[in-house]
């Protein structure tokens, strides 16, 4: 196309594509260092997998679809950024815990398997230990799958339940890049307890927030203008800018300049095929993995660039909401949870709970068919997480209950099973709005659901509403994801995060940052404030 005058919608010093946690970060980071920036989204929204949703009837209930909680002292940075910000946070789910002791067979999980290491036992030096860890047979971690080392260790039960509570096959990733998870779920009592916080008004709010105050900094609007691309120096656009529904499909560079092609992923004027071009002096990718692969761009089709994206593995996951006029699961309003000093794990061989509470303190009450309790806390202020390896609902969580309207949030399954995206595609829609859920959905969900609270499943009322998050769409395509075996984390990011030294593109992935944790959000807050650090 060269020689052609092209419209050139906007001409930026930076151009970032993707308005998740990590793009939004990023122009905030730099809204203030006399660069004109412009954000890119695929979307109808910002937030990416910080998706919260709010139903009409339960108004001060917000549902998550993607990521609901953190950890202060773990997620540093993001507490500090959304403080930067003015958000506020609340707890989440009361002070909800993985940090559970899964007591089995008489024995506390952790304790048993951290003998058959050189684990320190002290989880804040954890990060510096991973990459020297071996088992007692003096096999690295990072050179064993977590499979291989728990089966060493650990009955088949055992594994089944903690794969089943982790969402993670265990098969394909390395031991050392899921230690930690390890470390944290199975921890005993002499282990500081964590408190989960969650965003005051939901997790969005802070992409959201961030947006606004990146906009906040324009000065002056500036027309689109058409130019030729042959032109040394474009016109450029004084001020930020958010475009969404605009999908990258290609990068070319003209001297010092890129283009980037867009399409318009919403009609506009009856047309969905509209093609945009943008130019940009530099460019930050903060996309999946799947979307990143898709752009016509040399430097992404290199082998380096395969070759170091192949080293996470993805999995699917997913997340469904139900919304009733009241709190069916409970005996009666008024009814409160007791709370035991010790549980065991589901086993249908043995007298033991059919629900495994997460959280180490607590468990329902007779309506879940426990056998270890004495009176507790009111389920208004206490609200465990049942995990249920046996059914495909894997975790079920009471949400909350709205002071307005008095209808209550079930969070009907946390789960990684196949069944409710195939169930997904039968049936009929119970209601109009984009993750609305079908009828068949709805069905087995309420007879999982009578079985896991042990009451006839024609008593279950019929939802007012629903919600249903499945991460198998483009452009994220998998929800969850872990480090395969032998990865060297630093050297990865090393290649990614500018995969050409001749290319002022930028790649920011907070799930190939060279820190050893899956604490996504935080890792993409590093990567992009290295890059802002290193480069800009």
């Amino acid at each position: 196309m060269e020689g052609f005058p092209l419209f050139i919608e906007n001409c930026h010093d930076v151009a970032v594509v993707g308005a998740g946690i990590g793009g939004t970060y990023a122009v905030w980071r730099l809204r203030n260092h006399g660069l004109n920036v412009g954000l890119y989204e695929y979307s109808d929204r910002v937030g990416s997998r910080l998706y919260t949703q709010i139903f009409p009837q339960a108004p001060d209930v917000p549902v998550e679809l993607g990521a609901m909680r953190f950890i202060k002292k773990q997620h540093k940075m993001l507490y500090r950024t959304l403080t930067k910000v003015g958000l506020k946070t609340t707890s989440f789910l009361n002070h909800l815990r993985d940090d559970v002791r899964y007591f089995m067979r008489g024995r506390l999980i952790r304790k048993h398997l951290i003998q058959h290491t050189n684990f320190s036992g002290n989880v804040s030096s954890l990060p510096k230990e991973l990459s020297y860890l071996v088992s007692d047979d003096g096999i690295k971690l990072e050179h064993q799958t977590m499979h291989d080392f728990l089966k060493k260790y650990l009955s088949a039960e055992a594994i089944k339940v903690l794969s089943n509570i982790k969402k993670y096959l265990l098969y394909d990733m390395s031991a050392a890049r899921l230690f930690h998870h390890l470390v944290d779920i199975v921890s005993d009592d002499t282990t500081d307890s964590k408190e989960w916080l969650t965003i005051s008004g939901g997790m969005r709010q802070l992409p959201v927030k961030l947006v606004e105050e990146f906009l906040k900094v324009n000065t002056r609007m500036v027309e689109s203008v058409t130019i030729n691309i042959l032109e040394e120096t474009p016109v450029k656009m004084r001020r930020h800018s958010l475009r969404l529904n605009h999908q990258l499909l290609s990068i070319n560079r003209t001297r010092n300049i890129y283009n980037l092609q867009f399409v318009r992923t919403r009609k506009v004027d009856g047309d969905t095929n509209q093609t945009v071009i943008v130019c940009s002096r530099k460019v930050i990718l903060a996309v999946p993995a799947p979307a990143l692969l898709k752009i016509d761009l040399d430097v992404l089709q290199s082998l380096h660039v395969w070759r170091n994206l192949e080293n996470v593995e993805y999995y699917y996951a997913v997340k469904l909401f139900l919304l009733y006029d009241y709190m069916w699961w409970s005996d009666s309003p008024g009814k409160s949870y007791e709370s035991c000093s010790k549980f065991n794990t589901y086993d249908h061989r043995h007298t033991c709970p059919t629900a495994i509470i997460d959280k180490h303190n607590s468990c329902p009450h007779q309506t879940f068919q426990t056998s270890c309790c004495s009176c507790g806390v009111s389920p208004t202020r206490d609200r465990p997480m049942i995990i249920n390896p046996d059914l495909p609902l894997d975790r079920t969580t009471h949400f909350g209950v709205s002071q307005v309207t008095g209808a209550s949030v079930l969070m009907v399954a946390y789960s990684s099973h196949g069944l409710w995206r195939e169930l997904q595609k039968h049936g009929k829609p119970m209601w109009s709005h984009h993750r609305g859920i079908s009828t068949e959905v709805v069905r087995h969900a309420h007879i999982y659901l009578a079985k896991l609270f042990k009451v006839d499943v024609n008593t279950i009322p019929n939802p007012i509403d629903g919600a249903i998050s499945s991460w198998n769409e483009f452009p994220y395509n998998k929800a969850f994801s872990a480090w395969k075996i032998g990865a060297h984390w630093n050297w990865v990011w090393d290649s990614l995060h500018k995969p050409s030294g001749l290319e002022d593109i930028f790649i920011s992935l907070g799930l190939y940052w060279n820190y050893d944790s899956d604490i996504w959000s935080d890792n993409a807050l590093k990567s992009i404030d290295k890059i802002a650090r290193l480069y800009f």
